[in-house]
């Protein structure tokens, strides 16, 4: 029998999309005690705050005066395919977060489609949560004074969201091109005996878009296993890949579709036979 000859060919599909980089961001220690939020022009994204005028700047934070309000941003440019965003904010502690009714910030597009990261409300639950419709975690951290952090990529849904008290992460509906953002606060309960408004109060905000960087894609090993089968492994990529073959190096048939490195592979008796990992194909 002629010895088998295999080879593989590994191709990488890097993204396409640009560098965004901060498409929204404020600090609230740059205004004068007193300033009212809306109307300011943050120090990135597009236009101005808008709003009622309930969100005021006291001791270099911005916090709600008043039983209920909201105030909205808008970005520089919005969330599309190829690209993560990154949103991260700072908050202090106050009475009425974590306590009471709701105050959260919020990310929107164009549809509606709303993410909120803070306390919808809930007075038998204090704690941090992100929820929506992209994404939803109750976690356990009642910590006011925190950094949040939220991330969604735009082609897969993938979400991740982090404060000083842990990490959590998801995979939601993708195709949200997020374009604004909202901070809110109001209602009333009764949690703890405290019946005060909600409220939040906040020291700076950041949002950024950036392009997804997918790692090369490389085999990394290949190892034999019986006289027709081998083990191949590969690393990079998007985390699935599919796998393809060819007697001639011109027609490629795919053998296997959406795997996860190690696979085996068979030669099909055949003499000679190649395989390459790529990526999938865009639909």
């Amino acid at each position: 029998m002629k010895p088998t000859s295999l080879l593989f060919v590994c191709l990488f599909a890097g993204t396409v999309a640009s560098d965004a980089g901060v498409v929204f961001e404020d600090h609230f220690d740059r205004y004068t005690d007193g300033t009212t939020l809306n109307g300011q022009t943050p120090v990135a994204g597009s236009g101005t705050w808008t709003g009622g005028g309930g969100w005021k700047v006291n001791d270099h934070a911005v916090s709600l005066v008043g039983y209920s309000d909201t105030v909205y941003g808008y970005f520089t440019s919005p969330l599309a395919a190829g690209q993560k965003l990154t949103l991260t904010f700072d908050t202090q502690a106050i009475d009425g977060f974590l306590d009471a009714s709701w105050a959260v910030v919020s990310l929107y597009d164009s549809l509606g489609h709303e993410t909120y990261i803070g306390d919808p409300g809930d007075p038998t639950s204090p704690d941090w949560i992100v929820g929506g419709n992209i994404a939803y975690k109750q976690t356990a951290d009642t910590n006011q004074a925190n950094t949040a952090t939220f991330t969604y990529e735009f082609d897969t849904g993938k979400w991740t969201f982090s404060t000083n008290g842990g990490s959590y992460n998801g995979t939601g509906p993708a195709g949200y091109a997020l374009d604004y953002l909202r901070i809110g606060a109001g209602g009333q309960s009764d949690y703890a005996g405290k019946g005060v408004a909600g409220n939040m109060k906040l020291t700076g905000i950041k949002v950024s878009i950036e392009p997804v960087v997918v790692p090369e894609l490389k085999v990394t090993a290949f190892t034999r296993v019986n006289a027709t089968t081998y083990q191949l492994e590969w690393s990079g990529g998007d985390g699935t890949n599919d796998v393809e073959a060819s007697t001639d190096l011109v027609g490629w048939t795919q053998i296997l579709y959406n795997v996860a490195s190690p696979i085996t592979v068979d030669t099909g008796g055949q003499p000679t036979r190649f395989f390459r990992v790529v990526e999938p194909a865009t639909p």
